[in-house]
């Protein structure tokens, strides 16, 4: 459920006290949601106990501590009785996608490269883009403005302001079921840029921005990936059409059919037919691709 406040909302008022703070309890994984309140009952998810998770940490806390139902009570079916909606053997529960998730979280957290204890929560970072509820993204920056990791719940597209960044800027997505990552682009830490999730907006399509000072920004300023300026940029770069006066068939990123030249459709994550990423949206003529026009206007499906 969306329930307000939500965890890292009381680890952002706890630190006002100047004092430490873990999210000792939250969300227990495979509990019917809102068993207490009415809910909807479906079974929490790996999903849920992820957003929880890099919540409450990038809000602040210096922990969190993952719950699964049947752990609870150390649960063994046919000889405990079920009070909270337990179904399987608590030995089981030790190997569930959740559980090995918060490795991937500690992973990326305490990354050799980046000094984890200088993180600062500051949404300030975060221009536009942000929805409330269960969409609502969590930022931290560095104190010394060398990183700034976004937790991004629902694959949502986001500006960004970059020139709270020490100087040039390497973008990159860390994926938070499998710890794998992926480059985005170069800036200059100028202004601010969207950056478009891969993926289509919704929920369990969490991701997490990690933004690094130190690059070498393209000549000119601006940027290499998703919110290039007009006239930069390559095939199959994030809004490559829009910047350059829209794409004839084949070519791509477009957002809409609007990107695409007279008579063309924008078909969407059909890249790697293309010979480009499969975050990728092509313009094909109207009976090629799948998916086609009228993409969102929130800027983007990937």
């Amino acid at each position: 459920d969306d329930i307000s406040p939500e965890n890292f909302e009381l680890v952002w008022e706890a630190r006002g006290t100047g004092r430490p703070v873990i999210d000792g309890e939250s969300i227990y994984d495979d509990k019917p949601d809102g068993m207490y309140s009415g809910g909807s009952l479906v079974r929490v998810g790996a999903d849920a106990v992820r957003r929880k998770a890099y919540r409450s940490v990038l809000a602040g806390a210096f922990g969190f501590v993952h719950g699964h139902n049947d752990i609870q009570v150390l649960f063994v079916p046919g000889q405990d009785a079920s009070l909270h909606g337990q179904r399987g053997h608590w030995k089981d529960a030790l190997d569930r996608d959740a559980a090995k998730q918060m490795t991937v979280m500690k992973q990326l957290i305490t990354n050799s490269n980046r000094d984890w204890t200088k993180l600062n929560p500051d949404q300030s970072i975060i221009v536009n883009g942000n929805s409330g509820g269960l969409h609502y993204s969590v930022a931290a920056l560095a104190g010394d403005r060398s990183f700034a990791l976004v937790y991004i719940p629902a694959g949502d597209n986001l500006q960004i302001d970059l020139s709270r960044l020490a100087s040039g800027v390497n973008a990159s997505w860390f994926d938070p079921r499998t710890g794998q990552s992926q480059t985005y682009g170069t800036y200059a830490n100028t202004g601010s840029q969207w950056f478009d999730a891969p993926g289509s907006p919704g929920l369990g399509n969490d991701w997490v921005l990690v933004l690094e000072a130190g690059a070498t920004p393209p000549s000119g300023g601006g940027g290499s990936g998703g919110g290039a300026p007009p006239g930069v940029g390559a095939p199959g770069e994030a809004y490559y059409c829009a910047n350059n006066g829209g794409c004839t068939e084949g070519f791509g990123d477009c957002d809409s059919d609007s990107d695409c030249k007279a008579g063309l459709v924008c078909a969407i994550n059909v890249g790697p037919a293309y010979g480009f990423a499969d975050w990728v949206d092509v313009c094909v003529s109207t009976g090629g691709g799948s998916g086609g026009g009228s993409a969102p206007p929130q800027v983007g499906t990937q």
